[in-house]
């Protein structure tokens, strides 16, 4: 499911998302700006969805959003079997993760609350700089 599909499936839930703004350095006023280290913009431009968030959202409304996105999952997947974790990125949630041949997690609260998403890309990139998942990170 690409973000354009994720999109129309949330409006059918009234839920309301959006595209991340465009590109600064591809708009007309700033195409001959300078840019630095830029690389992986439009790759991240193409699949990031902007999702209701914020301090005045209800827990009721939190939980609509996040039981929806894992209803969608659920569907495009075509599994019970998608890697959500609790709080902690340790080796059970790489196990997951494995288990359920995704490269993906998502991570939510004890109240189910969708916290954050790590990729196997993100593991890597950690481990990478030298950083260990020894103790478990929160």
């Amino acid at each position: 499911m690409d973000r354009e599909e994720l999109m129309s499936e949330l409006s059918k839930k009234n839920i309301q998302s959006r595209p991340i703004w465009y590109l600064n350095h591809l708009q007309i006023p700033y195409c001959n700006n300078r840019a630095y280290k830029i690389e992986k913009a439009f790759w991240f431009w193409e699949r990031t969805l902007n999702i209701p968030s914020g301090g005045s959202l209800s827990l009721i409304e939190i939980k609509k959003v996040t039981t929806e996105i894992k209803n969608l999952a659920r569907k495009k997947w075509k599994t019970k079997r998608y890697p959500f974790v609790t709080r902690r990125i340790d080796k059970t949630a790489l196990k997951k993760m494995d288990e359920a041949s995704r490269k993906i997690v998502f991570i939510v609260s004890s109240q189910n609350v969708l916290l954050g998403v790590v990729t196997d890309g993100d593991v890597r990139r950690w481990i990478l700089k030298g950083k260990t998942l020894k103790c478990g990170h929160r």
